[in-house]
């Protein structure tokens, strides 16, 4: 029988055994439904290309997530980052990508980690050639630092968040900024794009290792978000067993294994 008739069945199903559960006054979430993941534009990660479509390597990875999960469907929405971070919860259930602080004090977090890590990512400081920091010194909170506005709470010191990564990097460059702190992947690909533009200021960027973290989702803080992390450990662990996660993010993990 047509594998994509038996899915759609089954779907059909378990939404029909979701409104029944709801109806006799029973907790739903537990049940089939679709999942809405946020998710920021990034450079090759998370992009539309020509035709209006979705596209990337996280589009991948959540379309290969939406195939293992037949009780539902698994929904990207895009959004600006820090809109998706506070859609969490409301607008969307899930926000992805986040990188794991486990030094956070639970108790000041308006959200919860999920235990279904992707990969490892590493984030450089950034510092003009001729100003530069060591990570000690960014940790001092003595220096004008910046990061994504929605990365601002994963370090305890202070600095101020930016929606402009390009903005950004050019204050760097006219030495505005003492440093700048992001994922080392998506400050590359930005690079690029900013020199593909006509931007020569690369030569005066330093970047420094500084601090390595898991991808992960954001959930939110209560049992809704405990019951979405069951069901993602699920389908992130079907999908890495199936050899397709390492096949859809063999470039960024290949790119952070090469970079100390």
């Amino acid at each position: 029988m047509n594998y994509s008739f038996c899915r759609q069945v089954y779907r059909i199903l378990s939404l029909l055994l979701l409104t029944i559960t709801v109806g006799v006054g029973h907790p739903a979430w537990t049940h089939a439904r679709d999942i809405t993941i946020a998710m920021p534009l990034l450079p090759s990660l998370v992009d539309l290309g020509d035709d209006g479509k979705l596209q990337g390597r996280f589009i991948d990875l959540i379309t290969a997530m939406d195939d293992a999960y037949p009780e539902g469907r698994i929904i990207p929405l895009i959004l600006p980052f820090m809109r998706a971070k506070d859609s969490v919860g409301k607008k969307a259930d899930v926000l992805f990508p986040y990188a794991w602080n486990d030094r956070l004090p639970k108790r000041t977090m308006s959200f919860q980690y999920s235990s279904a890590f992707i990969y490892e990512a590493k984030f450089y400081l950034y510092c003009h050639k001729d100003m530069l920091l060591t990570p000690e010194q960014a940790r001092s909170g003595k220096y004008i630092l910046e990061t994504d506005i929605a990365h601002v709470d994963l370090f305890p010191f202070a600095q101020s968040g930016t929606t402009g990564l390009k903005s950004s990097i050019r204050k760097l460059e006219h030495r505005r900024l003492d440093g700048f702190i992001f994922a080392a992947l998506s400050m590359e690909k930005t690079f690029k794009e900013m020199e593909a533009e006509g931007w020569t200021g690369r030569k005066n960027i330093v970047a420094i290792p500084f601090e390595t973290f898991k991808a992960s989702f954001v959930l939110p803080p209560d049992s809704r978000g405990d019951a979405l992390d069951s069901i993602l450990v699920r389908l992130v662990d079907k999908v890495r067993a199936s050899g397709k996660l390492r096949e859809i993010l063999k470039p960024i993990i290949e790119y952070y294994e090469s970079i100390p």
